[in-house]
């Protein structure tokens, strides 16, 4: 899902917006021994929607392999019967069902930790080389500490529509469920936490950025999807933990792919939440009053940052809030600088239009400036 954000919406134009990515992604997740499109058993789609029991299990198959290899026949016979056995007494530990449906969320809760050890535990029979630990997010020692994988199905999961009745998720057992999945931090964010998933053996990722408390105690944040994609989408969403433990989560329609309007910053001020988002030259013209087809004539990409716009919130914040724009900033020109566009291209005249503001970027743009622009970019069309 692209939880988006519509600014040329709030000036009479409908134009879809996305998200930029705060910080760096983190590394992509491996797939299992296995082909995940080809899993059935329970346990087969636990690994396939858990970026670590895939990679442990990927390990395993090949330092079995290499054990095998190394042994003599019988040797080698004794292994793969002592395998065989050790894949049914996994799920006899860890009380996972052989046969059945898909896992419910509940199960998965209680099978995976469980699982992540007996991968450990085996690798360590075969004497697999140890892999360097990761470097957790010190944030994981926190009092009030929420696993990024907790917060995104409280949010209804990467990518995907948010429940139709708000999830009440117990804290404590949720991140002890995903204990096992390391929390890192982003480059450059600090306070940032991410971790690296997979869904149907696809990588995905998860990250979430607290930006502020609210007046009304809950905790604003940035969040950051890419659900197996190219993408990078932002949300602007807040979260609670109540008395008795219970973590639920909001998602509000402010965020995106990269340029497409993706938040950069979110900042809780005496007037209310103060938001700046990415957006491309159709943005731009949809803010400048353009008709829908006039807007779309211009670049419109997730790579076409054109700069940002500012805007304001007012709290408490409503399910449905979007900003106020105010305030647009123009740092880089080059998506218009096609060298194929002629001069009365929507590219070259948006330019013409932008120099008569100022010789050169930046450009610092107030609402009524920004539509101001309208009238010199259609004269430049007309000729």
């Amino acid at each position: 899902m692209m939880r988006a954000g519509v600014w040329g919406a709030m000036v009479g134009v409908a134009i879809i917006t996305g998200g930029t990515m705060v910080g760096a992604s983190p590394a992509r997740a491996e797939g299992p021994s296995f082909a995940c499109d080809q899993a059935k058993a329970p346990v087969e789609l636990l690994i396939c929607n858990d970026a670590v029991l895939a990679d442990q299990d990927a390990r395993l198959a090949e330092v079995f392999s290499a054990a095998r290899k190394a042994a003599t026949p019988d040797g080698s016979k004794a292994m793969l019967t002592e395998q065989r056995e050790w894949l049914k007494s996994r799920l006899t530990a860890c009380a996972i069902r052989p046969t059945g449906d898909a896992p419910s969320d509940p199960e998965l809760w209680a099978w995976a930790g469980c699982l992540s050890k007996q991968y450990d535990a085996r690798l360590s029979a075969l004497k697999a080389p140890p892999v360097p630990a990761p470097v957790q997010s010190p944030h994981v020692k926190d009092a009030d500490f929420v696993h990024p994988l907790c917060l995104d199905y409280a949010l209804g999961g990467s990518m995907g529509e948010p429940p139709p009745v708000q999830r009440q998720v117990p804290l404590k057992t949720c991140n002890a469920a995903y204990a096992h999945i390391p929390v890192e931090e982003n480059e450059g964010s600090p306070g940032s936490m991410s971790v690296v998933g997979l869904a149907e053996g696809f990588s995905t990722w998860f990250s979430y950025q607290p930006v502020a408390t609210l007046p009304s105690g809950e905790k604003l944040a940035i969040s950051l999807a890419n659900g197996g994609g190219t993408g990078t989408f932002s949300s602007l969403v807040s979260y609670k933990i109540d008395a008795k433990g219970q973590l639920s989560a909001k998602v509000y329609p402010v965020g995106g792919d990269r340029c497409n309007g993706g938040i950069s910053t979110a900042a809780v001020d005496g007037r209310g939440v103060r938001v700046s988002q990415a957006i491309t030259p159709t943005d731009l013209g949809a803010m400048m009053g353009l008709s829908d087809q006039q807007a779309q004539d211009l670049p419109f990409c997730a790579a076409c940052c054109l700069g940002e716009v500012e805007g304001r919130l007012a709290v408490p914040l409503s399910d449905d809030a979007t900003p106020t724009p105010d305030v647009v900033r123009i740092d880089d020109v080059e998506v218009l600088n096609d060298s194929d566009a002629g001069p009365r291209s929507p590219e070259k005249c948006l330019l013409t239009a932008l120099k008569k503001v100022g010789a050169s970027p930046p450009y610092t743009l107030t609402l009524p400036q920004v539509q101001g622009l309208k009238a010199p970019y259609l004269a430049c069309l007309k000729g």
